[in-house]
C-alpha cells in the first residue's frame, strides 16, 4: 500500500467516472487514469454503495 491518502470527493468522483466510460464500469480504466490500484476503486464504490443504502432506507416492492 502507497500510504496515500483520498479526500471522499475524491472517491466518489472516481466512482461516478467509473460509471461513466462508455456507458458501463470500467474500473480498470478509471484506476489507470488516476494513479490508483484498481482494489482502491472496488473498495471506494462498495463503500459508497453501502453508504447510500444505509441513507436510502430499505427498499420495499409495493
Amino acid at each position: 500500500m502507497s500510504g496515500k491518502r483520498y479526500t471522499e470527493e475524491f472517491k466518489v468522483a472516481a466512482d461516478q467516472t467509473r460509471l461513466l466510460i462508455a456507458g458501463h464500469p470500467c474500473s480498470r480504466i478509471v484506476a489507470e487514469r488516476l494513479g490508483v490500484s484498481i482494489h482502491s476503486i472496488y473498495a471506494w464504490t462498495k463503500a459508497i454503495r453501502r453508504a447510500r443504502s444505509r441513507t436510502q432506507g430499505p427498499r420495499c416492492a409495493v
